[in-house]
């Protein structure tokens, strides 16, 4: 704001050229009137509520659909449609569909590749050869009761990134290495 005598005026002095009105701007005290607002929200609350309901039924069509249960039900909603434009075209929706099958399934792969890799009693339980292998250790029920006997001297505390267990064959592990 740009004054003129470089300071703003006092509140009482109108007459000044830097003085402004700060209350009273022209404005009314009353807010709007409730009676014109509350139909208008209404209205507006009942589009939402049908635009909602119409999509989930949409959806459970669709879903239905790609289930392989067709539904020969009309859509009753009364919402208006509008187009869109786009520069794809159902090619290249057919590969970006085929793109995300294919990720899908190489991350349900990826997650089991990691379930196995990960260090607990349920990686190595029934499977006698992976104990051996990895610990040199011939049973799983050896490696619990050696566990069983060591687990009372093992610490845990708050900042371990790592349970007593995971510990303990992770341990097991480099003595193989070593020796």
């Amino acid at each position: 704001m740009y004054l003129i005598a470089g300071a703003p005026a006092a509140l009482e002095d109108i007459n000044n050229p830097d003085w402004a009105p700060n209350i009273l701007m022209g404005y009314s005290s009353t807010l709007l009137s409730s009676t014109n607002t509350r139909p208008r929200a209404e209205r507006a609350h009942k589009k939402r509520r049908q635009l909602t309901e119409c999509t989930l039924n949409a959806a459970e069509e669709f879903d239905d659909e790609l289930a392989g249960n067709p539904s020969d039900s009309v859509d009753h909603c009364n919402v208006r449609s509008f187009g869109m434009q786009t520069d794809l075209s159902m090619s290249d929706l057919d590969k970006l569909t085929t793109v995300n099958r294919d990720l899908t399934s190489e991350i349900a792969i990826l997650k089991s590749t990691v379930k196995n890799c990960i260090i607990s009693k349920e990686t190595f339980e029934g499977d006698d050869e992976r104990t051996l292998y990895y610990i040199g250790i011939p049973s799983y029920q050896t490696l619990l009761v050696i566990y069983d006997l060591v687990s009372p001297h093992l610490s845990e505390t708050h900042r371990s990134a790592l349970t007593n267990f995971q510990q303990f064959v992770l341990c097991l592990m480099r003595l193989r290495c070593i020796y």
